[in-house]
Formats: structure tokens, C-alpha cells, sequence
């Protein structure tokens, strides 16, 4: 099971490494638990610290699956200066993903995680992926809001790797706006399910 000490020396790792090879570093991390009170738990107070003290770290963080209830954003998740993502997918992903034919459009996930004490999620993301697990698992199709991070995660390091090559250094706060800035809204969702939208 992943801890908060194991989780602190990671990006402790992350943060000197950046410094190191002067370059950014863009964490993904599809794991949280729920949360008693969103926002308050120590690894969301440590990882707003270190975003604010090396401001060329991302975090990307999964919101968590406890939806559709409000207020259920899980840990990490709901740190202010962390991305966090909801899930999302497509009749075409999950007929593809699935085999089978979902109705009802194109939506966010029912359980994916909601916010309301907290200005989470972020951004959405598709939340089904074909996984390289061991063979002993018979379920190699995964979904949730751990797919969703890694999409994001990847679109991030896109950004970061266009701003290098026009010589620009943005920090963390610069990459969650673009992103934001640049999300599509999903009609019939609220803010508290989708953010900004689906980047």
C-alpha cells in the first residue's frame, strides 16, 4: 500500500531531480482514498508546499470514484495546486474498449468523484484504457478516474516540451490554466462534475 512517507519521499525525489537537470518534472499519480474533510489531510498541505517552493513540478492526481455524491473528491486530489481529473468517456471508447454498445452519449462517469467542499475536479479526462497488466488478471480493460490522470499527465508533458522548444519556462499555475483555458465543456454537467472540462 502506497503512504504518505513513501508518497513525500517520491516527490521529494521529483523535486531535487528537476532541480538537478534543470528541467520540469510532471507527476502522475492515479491513487487517493476518500476523505473525511476534502483538502485537509497532510500529503494535500505537503504537496501545496512544494508546488508553491518548485514551481516547475506538475501533479496530476486522479479525483477519485466515489461519485456521483458531492463532496467526494478523494486524497490527494484536493490540494489547491494540484490537476485533479474526472472521468470521462465516449459511446466510441467504450464500444471499442467494452464491445459492447453504451447509451446515453458521451458523459462523465457516474462515479466519478464530485466536488463541493473543494473547487475540484480540474479537468476531465477518457477514463478507460486497455492495461499491460500480468496475464492472471482476466480483466485487462480498466477504468475510472486512474485512467483519466495518466491522459492528462501526457498532455501536460506535450505542453511542457512545446513551451521549451519556444524557450518558455511556465510553472505549474501556467500549465493548470492552459489547461483550463483550453478544456471543452460538457453540456448537462456542472462545474463540481467536470471542472473546466474535458481537455
Amino acid at each position: 500500500a502506497t503512504v504518505t512517507g513513501s508518497m513525500r519521499k517520491a516527490f521529494e525525489f521529483g523535486a531535487e531531480w528537476a532541480e538537478e537537470h534543470g528541467v520540469p518534472v510532471v507527476f502522475n499519480l492515479s491513487y487517493g482514498i476518500d476523505s473525511g474533510l476534502e483538502g485537509t489531510a497532510g500529503i494535500e498541505g505537503f504537496l501545496d508546499e512544494l508546488l508553491v517552493e518548485h514551481p516547475h513540478l506538475v501533479v496530476v492526481t486522479s479525483a477519485g470514484n466515489s461519485g456521483p455524491g458531492l463532496s467526494t473528491v478523494g486524497i490527494p486530489a484536493a490540494a489547491d495546486h494540484v490537476i485533479a481529473v474526472a472521468s470521462y468517456f465516449t459511446e466510441e471508447l467504450a464500444s471499442s474498449l467494452r464491445g459492447r454498445t453504451v447509451g446515453g452519449g458521451n458523459r462523465v462517469v457516474y462515479y466519478s468523484s464530485r466536488g463541493g467542499e473543494v473547487d475540484k475536479p480540474d479537468v476531465a479526462a477518457p477514463g478507460l484504457a486497455f492495461s499491460t497488466i500480468a496475464r492472471w488478471d482476466q480483466r485487462p480493460v480498466k477504468s475510472g478516474t486512474s485512467m483519466a490522470s495518466p491522459e492528462v499527465a501526457g498532455a501536460v508533458a506535450l505542453l511542457l516540451s512545446a513551451a521549451e522548444a519556444e524557450g518558455l519556462t511556465p510553472t505549474f499555475d501556467d500549465v493548470r490554466r492552459s489547461l483550463w483555458a483550453s478544456a471543452n465543456w460538457i453540456d448537462g454537467y456542472t462545474a463540481l462534475d467536470q471542472g473546466y472540462g474535458l481537455i
